[in-house]
């Protein structure tokens, strides 16, 4: 499921916060045509992070994560749900980069997030967005 089928301002719950902001609970999705074809989230709560994220997918269209049962659990997610996939990019020496392993996984059904940490992940956590678009 593409990021387009959340409204363009959308609330975001992740009961668990994001690791390193745990106490950070509350984000709003900001789709805008200047982050294209990225999406903001913004964290309300104090410190309130932002983060620049974007769709795995268009990245390294063979992406592929699985959600355990636990995580399906926490979205509430069902067989039928349609979650949005998305990884931070972050910038370090003015390259960009994407944490692949990590995504951010929400459920517009419940617009609730989570982040998922997969053990077995072949996905590194710190890609060049150049080497994923070449790549692909």
């Amino acid at each position: 499921m593409s990021t387009h089928t959340l409204p363009r301002e959308a609330l975001v719950t992740f009961p668990s916060g994001l690791p390193g902001f745990e106490s950070c609970r509350q984000f709003v999705l900001v789709q805008s045509e200047e982050f294209d074809p990225g999406v903001c989230l913004k964290g309300m709560d104090a410190p309130g992070p932002t983060f620049f994220t974007v769709d795995p997918r268009l990245l390294a269209p063979d992406y592929r994560c699985e959600l355990t049962a636990g995580d399906a659990a926490r979205l509430g997610a069902t067989g039928t749900s349609h979650c949005v996939w998305l990884v931070i990019v972050s910038c370090a020496d003015d390259r960009p980069r994407v944490n692949m392993r990590a995504p951010l996984v929400i459920n517009p059904e419940t617009m609730r997030g989570i982040q998922v940490v997969p053990a077995d992940s072949a996905w590194p956590v710190d890609m060049p967005w150049v080497e994923l678009a070449c790549s692909s």
